[in-house]
């Protein structure tokens, strides 16, 4: 591989310890530096990231030992004021069977490399313990880091595999809302979606992708500057990593705030609205309640850096 001889004060040497012996390197890097594997895989793509001067991959497996020079030369994460969870104050609904939580943006659901701690699913065990016993505390979905909204959590096996298999069957309703950039119209797109050829920790539309539905209809549009911006509501079909924000770039209107997915306008709009996460919220569920018997809706707030929004410039 081709030598890289950048220079940066911020380059720190990281040396492989035996326990991340042949994991992959963005992996052990990204638990070594405490960054999420995202920002890693983007400093290994920008050649940040060298092993004895030569550049690498992010698949390589590593070796006790190794010593890595990472130069932390792109800007920081965005750090989200909701890094805890304060799992009773975000309850919006429970009975003897579920939870409905409303998680906040910059919250994770589980566990991985980049964050062990002060995550949803620790949050639900230390407020039910009895939800260490059933499968990932109990949760029936997850949405994404910077993703806010519904959360539905099953309280005894059996509720969560009936949950499951209604997001299975896709009897389950979703909505979410978004604000995307330029003056959007009314669609579907139906497009398959797989791990990008070539950027592993993203999505792409791939022809031998699994099949990906989303629909999409405006619900208002701002003014802002020399550009436009929608608040959009999305009723995703099917529930493949990354569909509402892989689809909405392929139509042209990437979401506000995505910095995996994005095209210059969403970028120049994000950077003047002083938009920090992408701006996905999910407001609602529809699903056959076990106890109940019956169709049930659960609803979440908008959250107060969403509604900011909300009003033209």
């Amino acid at each position: 591989m081709k030598k890289s001889n950048q220079a940066s004060p911020n380059k720190k040497l990281i040396l492989i310890t035996k326990e991340y012996d042949q994991r992959r390197a963005d992996q052990a890097l990204a638990t070594l530096t405490n960054r999420s594997r995202s920002y890693i895989n983007r400093l290994i793509n920008r050649n940040l990231v060298t092993k004895e001067g030569d550049r690498i991959k992010a698949s390589q497996k590593v070796k006790a030992g190794d010593k890595f020079v990472v130069c932390f030369d792109l800007p920081a994460e965005k750090v989200s004021a909701h890094t805890t969870v304060e799992l009773p104050k975000q309850i919006v609904y429970e009975d003897d069977n579920i939870i409905v939580i409303n998680k906040w943006s910059g919250q994770v659901v589980h566990p991985g490399p980049g964050q062990r701690t002060g995550t949803i699913t620790q949050a639900l065990v230390n407020y039910q313990p009895r939800l260490a016993k059933i499968e990932r505390a109990g949760l029936v979905h997850r949405l994404d880091k910077e993703t806010s909204g519904v959360l539905l959590i099953a309280k005894d096996t059996i509720t969560l595999m009936e949950l499951k298999e209604q997001f299975t069957t896709r009897s389950i309703k979703k909505i979410y809302y978004c604000l995307c950039a330029g003056k959007v119209v009314a669609g579907r797109v139906e497009q398959p979606i797989a791990r990008h050829p070539k950027k592993r920790f993203l999505r792409a539309i791939v022809s031998t992708g699994k099949e990906a539905i989303t629909d999409y209809h405006p619900e208002n549009t701002f003014h802002h500057g020399q550009g436009q911006y929608t608040l959009l509501r999305v009723e995703p079909r099917t529930g493949r990593t990354h569909q509402i924000r892989v689809h909405l770039q392929h139509q042209g209107h990437p979401i506000l705030g995505d910095s995996m997915y994005n095209n210059k306008e969403s970028r120049r709009l994000s950077q003047e609205l002083n938009i920090k996460r992408v701006m996905l919220h999910a407001k609602s569920l529809t699903f056959f309640h076990p106890l109940k018997n019956k169709e049930f809706t659960v609803t979440t707030d908008w959250p107060a850096d969403f509604s900011t929004f909300l009003t033209s410039e």
